[in-house]
């Protein structure tokens, strides 16, 4: 499997994830979550590896926590019930806690890089070194998209509401994500340099056979 195109880049200008805590816990940063229980969508998944990442750099040692998989709609009713510490939280969900009273103590996707790519689209390695025109096709159609949300904002988040089910309320108000199609090699070096930092990729891994652009 490669890369084909970016999709979300997380920046300190507009985020989509934060880790929260009830209010009222006492917990206010990185450094407090030793020992404690956090709620991740998925224990593999890249927003487990940022908060481990955020953890180790902020001098916790990442094996002192615990995590449990959970959806995101249950979280903040755990969080609440105090079955977990922490919740590892994106928008919408992140507004609607927030409202709910809850607190951000951080967001670990700031600790790997500012800007970091986040999510990005990925196809078989050998189909995509032999329709590179398509992939440049696809990646036009992408920055077409962004366009249109941006000259035409209502619009986008009717569609948002409709295909996703959110409210209009939320639709309305959610951010939106900081979209950028283009990848390169450095865009996956910093996941890559994170990973092994954590002890999960033991073995060596060339980013630059990771990539596969519209364009050789």
């Amino acid at each position: 499997m490669v890369a084909v195109a970016g999709e979300v880049i997380e920046q300190a200008a507009n985020q989509t994830m934060q880790v929260m805590v009830r209010a009222g816990s006492g917990l206010t940063g990185p450094r407090d979550l030793r020992g404690k229980l956090i709620a991740t969508p998925t224990l593999g998944a890249v927003m487990h590896v940022a908060t481990l990442h955020w953890l180790r750099v902020n001098g916790v040692d990442p094996g002192s926590i615990r995590a449990v998989e959970m959806p995101f709609p249950n979280m903040g009713d755990q969080l609440k019930a105090g079955r977990v510490d922490a919740v590892e939280l994106l928008q919408p969900f992140v507004g609607q806690q927030s409202a709910a009273g809850n607190l951000s103590i951080g967001n670990p996707l700031l600790s790997v890089a500012d800007p970091v790519l986040f999510t990005f689209w990925i196809a078989q390695g050998d189909w995509a070194r032999s329709h590179r025109p398509v992939i440049e096709r696809w990646v036009a159609a992408l920055e077409e998209a962004r366009t249109f949300i941006e000259q035409n904002p209502a619009e986008a988040r009717a569609i948002l509401a409709k295909y996703t089910n959110l409210p209009p309320p939320i639709a309305e108000k959610i951010p939106l994500p900081s979209y950028a199609f283009g990848i390169t090699p450095s865009h996956l070096e910093v996941w890559v340099r994170t990973l092994r930092e954590l002890g999960q990729l033991p073995g060596n891994v060339d980013p630059g056979k990771l990539v596969v652009s519209g364009r050789p």
